[in-house]
């Protein structure tokens, strides 16, 4: 109990104090009931924070959206009640502009509110995700490049010697 003392601010150490129970247990457990909850401007910044999150364009969003989908964890979590089609809006919001023209008609072809969800837009992101990597790569032939800068001094080199077949050693005649 003494070092729990030492770590306590002085008016939380006047509370527990008047316990009844002096127990190191049950004074954590009053502790953790008394203080342990997260307060609401905690809260409301993670819900600005899915607000004004944004996927960057040059790295794949499976990253971001976990992210993402992490805040609206720690929301729920906390009981603050936000619909599935939020959590969609939310990540439509999120995409970069260059993607919106794609990927925001197809998550709201649906023809109500609530055919829009999480697992829905997070499966369009990725499929014009992978379809903007396969353009990628076929813009892009693969070429050599130079392995040195260095430049030479002279015509190229010639290996006309390498080319003649060995004939062995000849006897000397003498």
């Amino acid at each position: 109990m003494g070092l729990l003392r030492v770590s306590l601010r002085a008016h939380v150490l006047d509370k527990v104090a008047q316990q009844p129970d002096q127990e190191v247990a049950t004074i954590w457990t009053y502790l953790q009931a008394e203080y342990g909850q997260i307060a609401l401007a905690t809260m409301f910044q993670w819900r600005k924070d899915t607000k004004s999150f944004k996927i960057a364009a040059n790295r794949h969003p499976g990253l971001a959206m976990d992210q993402l989908e992490n805040l609206f964890r720690q929301l729920k979590t906390n009981a603050w009640n936000v619909l599935d089609n939020e959590y969609a809006h939310d990540l439509l919001m999120a995409i970069p502009l260059e993607w919106e023209k794609v990927c925001t008609p197809l998550a709201l072809i649906g023809s109500t509110i609530t055919t829009l969800t999480w697992a829905l837009t997070q499966t369009i992101i990725k499929r014009h995700w992978n379809a903007l990597q396969a353009q990628r790569v076929h813009h892009n032939p693969q070429h050599a490049n130079k392995l040195s800068t260095i430049q030479r001094k002279g015509p190229p080199p010639s290996f006309q010697g390498q080319a003649v077949p060995y004939q062995g050693s000849k006897p000397q005649q003498g």
